[in-house]
């Protein structure tokens, strides 16, 4: 995530000429993206526009060096990767609905409610959730890494009817990202 107009790499070639006949000109001889130029004086490889690694992780092309005094002679080529490294860029996601009811039998304790699952589109820690109940409550228990949502007593509807949670899940970023899930028991 770039802005464009950013050196991100360098080439270099090497003409053991001597004086005027020691130029080299760098040019991109083969990109498929159309994202990167290279100076052609310096080999300096820039990103043109802002790049993503959700949408691409990886783009290979082929730099070319000539001599601009020999004119019969094929230039030089290296092939360029460049790797997009991941930006905490992605709130995790919820997988399904925005919000849940689920009906409990009351008077029975330790009972898995639902399996919340989420996912993040970002990598490494980026990618790793916790899930946690935001509201304040002792009653309700979630596993924070299977997102696994348990009753810890049992539930008495003559004592409360129905139970509101937010259920929240965060990645590991070094600024994390969450989400919200709002969820009711009945």
């Amino acid at each position: 995530n770039k802005p464009s107009n950013t050196i991100i790499g360098e080439v270099k070639a090497i003409d053991k000429d001597i004086g005027e006949n020691n130029r080299i000109n760098y040019f991109i001889f083969q990109d498929d993206s159309n994202l990167f130029t290279v100076d052609n004086q310096t080999g300096e490889i820039r990103v043109i526009s802002s790049l993503d690694r959700e949408q691409r992780a990886k783009y290979v092309f082929i730099v070319a060096a000539e001599d601009p005094t020999v004119q019969s002679s094929p230039p030089s080529t290296i092939e360029v990767t460049v790797i997009i490294e991941d930006e905490n860029d992605s709130s995790p996601v919820f997988t399904g609905p925005e919000m849940l009811t689920v009906y409990v039998n009351e008077n029975v304790a330790n009972v898995v409610l639902t399996q919340l699952t989420a996912s993040d589109q970002d990598e490494s820690d980026n990618q790793q959730l916790t899930f946690f109940i935001q509201t304040d409550t002792d009653k309700f228990v979630i596993d924070s890494s299977t997102g696994s949502l348990t009753n810890k007593f049992p539930l008495d509807r003559e004592i409360d009817n129905r139970y509101f949670l937010v259920i929240g899940v965060t990645d590991h970023g070094t600024v994390p990202l969450q989400a919200f899930l709002n969820f009711t028991v009945y």
